[in-house]
């Protein structure tokens, strides 16, 4: 199993059903189409993703997880989100795909009884898939 972490500096989701008119080359990336309309979720600096590979029925299998403390709310759960991640070095990837497997989504809201401790939501976005995050090619 390897491992990949990347501190991230900005995450933008999108309904998954915009990403039917990017164009995924596989092997190399993804070719986004101007059309498809990111909502950047506000984040504290710096959220991570880390990429793990395993082998099942000899098909590997990539779970992408990226993790965040934001200032708000991801939409409602019943939208398939995708995600576009950038990287501290400029690197953009996206996580997800119009098709299933879609990522999934945990967010856990703080109501510390310190006031002094931080009031951030947790966001975890997961993503199991035979694919690794498409890096956007320019």
């Amino acid at each position: 199993m390897s491992n990949l972490i990347k501190s991230l500096r900005k995450i933008e989701y999108c309904n998954t059903a915009e990403l039917d008119s990017a164009i995924i080359v596989k092997g190399r990336g993804i070719a986004e189409s101007e059309h498809i309309n990111f909502i950047e979720l506000c984040i504290e600096p710096f959220a991570s993703m880390q990429v793990n590979s395993d082998f099942d029925n000899n098909n590997e299998i990539f779970e992408t997880v990226v993790t965040a403390k934001a200032h708000s709310r991801l939409p409602d759960r019943a939208v398939k989100l995708a995600f576009r991640v950038t990287a501290v070095s400029g690197e953009r990837f996206i996580v997800g795909t119009p098709d299933r497997p879609y990522p999934s989504v945990k967010q856990t809201e703080n109501f510390p009884e310190n006031v002094a401790d931080s009031q951030l939501n947790a966001v975890e976005i997961t993503w199991k898939s035979p694919d690794r995050p498409f890096p956007v090619l320019s």
